[in-house]
C-alpha cells in the first residue's frame, strides 16, 4: 500500500473548516391562503337534499324531506335527485337554478302524493303546470 496520492499540493483537497459554525438562514414557512369554495347550499352536510347517504339531514331540509317522503316514495326520489340529473332536466348547471327546479319539483311531490308512479312522471306534470 502505498502512499495517499493528494490532488492538490497546497492542501486544498481538506475539509473545509475555518473553527467558526455556518451561519443558517431562518426560512419560516408561509403557507399559501386556503382557497374556500363558496357554496350554493345553506347545510354543508347535505348541500340542502336533506340526506346523507341513506340517512335524513338535520337540517331544515332533511326535517322536511323525513316529513314528507314518510310514504310517497315518489318524493323521496325527488328529494334524492342529484343535482346533475336536475341540471340535465332544466337544461343549465347553475346552482340556484338546479336548487329552485329540484325544491319545486320536491314541492309539487309533496302537493301530489300519491298521485305518480315515479320522479319522472312527477316531472312532466310539474313542467307542464309550470308553463
Amino acid at each position: 500500500m502505498g502512499k495517499q496520492l493528494s490532488m492538490w499540493t497546497q492542501g486544498e483537497d481538506l475539509p473545509l473548516f475555518s473553527g467558526t459554525a455556518q451561519r443558517a438562514a431562518v426560512e419560516t414557512f408561509q403557507p399559501a391562503p386556503e382557497v374556500v369554495q363558496e357554496t350554493w347550499a345553506t347545510c354543508r352536510a347535505c348541500k340542502d337534499t336533506g340526506r346523507i347517504g341513506r340517512r335524513f339531514c338535520n337540517c331544515e331540509a332533511g326535517v322536511k324531506a323525513w316529513e314528507a317522503g314518510r310514504g310517497d316514495p315518489v318524493t323521496t326520489d325527488a328529494i334524492a335527485l342529484s343535482s346533475g340529473t336536475v341540471a340535465g332536466l332544466i337544461g343549465s348547471n347553475r346552482y340556484p337554478e338546479i336548487k329552485a327546479a329540484q325544491a319545486g319539483l320536491v314541492g309539487w311531490c309533496i302537493d301530489h302524493a300519491g298521485e305518480y308512479q315515479n320522479w319522472q312522471e312527477a316531472w312532466e306534470a310539474y313542467k307542464a303546470a309550470e308553463v
